[in-house]
């Protein structure tokens, strides 16, 4: 996958996670695990959907520094945008009851996160460690890249 597990970088700094001693698919799992000491440190990625599996490792190693590591860049194929999740239209109608809800005579809600994704398609294969990169040229960024092999087979090997 890359030369590394686990990426999360920002202006106050980054962590680095090396390989994966175990993984969970379950946050509760996780916790349990950093509550008894059978694990130091938790790193990866949780699911929007609650009911999807997690993708959670306590990492072989953990390293903290100013910036992600110095991969080589290379270059990338080219890339366009297949499907926009959820569609139009729906997020639209989204963004709308959030702002209704937002709106309410005594809504106990300040502040509502809207997220999209999108479904792409290269011409190649895509070369993580240059895109994190990327990504971490902009100093407002906060990037990350997580291995997703814990949460079952289907994500094996991805980011």
């Amino acid at each position: 996958m890359t030369p590394t597990s686990f990426v999360l970088s920002g202006s106050a700094g980054t962590v680095v996670a090396d390989g994966i001693a175990t993984g969970y698919a379950d946050a509760a799992d996780a916790a349990a695990a950093l509550r008894d000491g059978t694990a130091d440190v938790v790193v990866g990625a949780l699911p929007f959907d609650l009911r999807a599996h997690a993708a959670l490792f306590a990492p072989v190693s953990v390293t903290f520094g100013a910036a992600p590591p110095r991969w080589p860049a290379v270059p990338l194929p080219n890339v366009r945008i297949a499907e926009t999740l959820p569609a139009p239209q729906q997020h639209r109608a989204r963004i709308r009851a959030a702002l209704d809800r937002l709106n309410e005579p005594g809504s106990p809600l300040q502040k509502v996160v809207l997220a999209r994704a999108l479904r792409l398609v290269a011409d190649g294969a895509l070369d993580l460690p240059t895109i994190l990169h990327r990504l971490s040229a902009d100093p407002e960024a906060t990037v990350y890249l997580s291995d997703l092999t814990p949460a079952g087979p289907g994500y094996a090997g991805t980011a």
